[in-house]
């Protein structure tokens, strides 16, 4: 390890006092002293809560008089010892005010009280605000974590506080996006023009590129069935130009003529169910093919714009139902995928690793 990073183990907790060395040094180590104390602080709150209890005190009398001996002029004098940390906090709160004022952290001077609210209802002496103080600590220990002078990251107080707080954030923003889901569902059934905001504000911008979308798979799709249908068409074609030239006045005319009638009339047939079919294959052939781009791209933009700007769309219109209902099943897909509790799926899938783990050691340690 680099001798700069070389870093100091307390249970866990990694500090860095090489790193100290920079321009805000003086506030990093504000920062570590009011770390401590805000801790002894908090663990007094603690011990005064618990020791109000008269039973708590009388058992710890009775079986640990030493103990109790110790604590109970700690108990009497808690009220002397919390005001020695409030001037602490106050002369703190107001040198960090009057710094922020000096360097214009904030866009008006009054900001600093609202924006550290934590810090000044800790300050006032009364039951539950104290407790606040708490919030100092997470605020301390996450201002140094984010300097790179602590590391919690190892512990595992850090690791519980990570998984629960993406629990809740998870649970929050969830319900949140489902309501919001639901909202829109909502609107979609009362036929709110959603529909027409669908068309011009998320369709028609990307015209272009559903042209060109179009257009490709226009020609991707001739020139594979081309093949496969080729004689199918073929005969489709023939068998159309059969019954046209059976049904033609002038065909039976030519038929009748004596001798070569008929072999006059089968060949014009023939003839116009190759020179047909040539056409037909040929069209086929030249959309498939790069060089009429254009042409399926100018079809492709006829077929959207014709499909998009109807002048009059009544609301019961097809298309208006069609996306009014791809709307509801987006959303409601969206919802299902959001309603799904990842937290769980990942709490069951680090237990299962540590069972292959435990079953890995036993296994290991049957052998042995």
């Amino acid at each position: 390890m680099d001798k700069k990073d070389k870093s100091l183990n307390f249970w866990g907790v990694k500090f860095f006092p090489r790193r100290i060395r920079r321009k805000d040094s003086g506030l990093i180590v504000l920062d570590l002293i009011m770390l401590i104390l805000v801790n002894l602080n908090v663990l007094l709150l603690v011990f005064y809560w618990i020791y109000l209890n008269p039973f708590f005190r009388e058992f710890v009398a009775e079986n640990i008089p030493p103990l109790h001996q110790i604590l109970q002029p700690v108990f009497e004098s808690f009220f002397a010892i919390d005001t020695v940390f409030l001037v602490i906090y106050l002369i703190e709160l107001a040198f960090r005010w009057i710094l922020a004022i000096y360097r214009k952290t904030y866009h008006r001077w009054f900001f600093y009280p609202f924006v550290h609210w934590y810090d000044v209802l800790g300050c006032i002496p009364i039951g539950s605000f104290r407790f606040l103080r708490i919030l100092r600590v997470f605020a301390l220990i996450t201002r140094l974590q984010r300097l790179d002078i602590l590391d919690f990251r190892n512990t595992y107080l850090y690791s519980r506080y990570l998984k629960y707080r993406g629990v809740v954030v998870e649970e929050i923003s969830d319900g949140v996006v489902v309501n919001v889901l639901q909202g829109m569902q909502n609107e979609i059934k009362k036929g709110l023009p959603i529909t027409e905001k669908l068309l011009h504000e998320v369709i028609l911008p990307y015209k272009p590129v559903l042209v060109q979308w179009l257009s490709r798979r226009l020609r991707t799709v001739t020139t594979e069935s081309y093949g496969v249908y080729k004689d199918d068409l073929q005969d489709y074609v023939y068998d159309k130009i059969k019954t046209a030239v059976d049904q033609n006045k002038e065909i039976r005319q030519i038929e009748a003529v004596p001798v070569l009638g008929k072999q006059v009339s089968g060949m014009l047939e023939h003839a116009i169910q190759d020179i047909v079919f040539q056409v037909v294959s040929g069209l086929v052939q030249d959309m498939a093919g790069r060089d009429h781009s254009r042409f399926l791209d100018e079809i492709s933009g006829l077929v959207l714009e014709t499909v998009l700007h109807e002048e009059k769309r009544d609301e019961h219109d097809p298309l208006n139902e069609i996306l009014s209902r791809f709307a509801l099943d987006v959303l409601e897909v969206i919802k299902e995928q959001v309603a799904v509790q990842e937290w769980k799926e990942r709490h069951q899938r680090e237990k299962e690793v540590e069972e292959e783990i435990k079953q890995d050691k036993k296994s290991t340690a049957n052998a042995e």
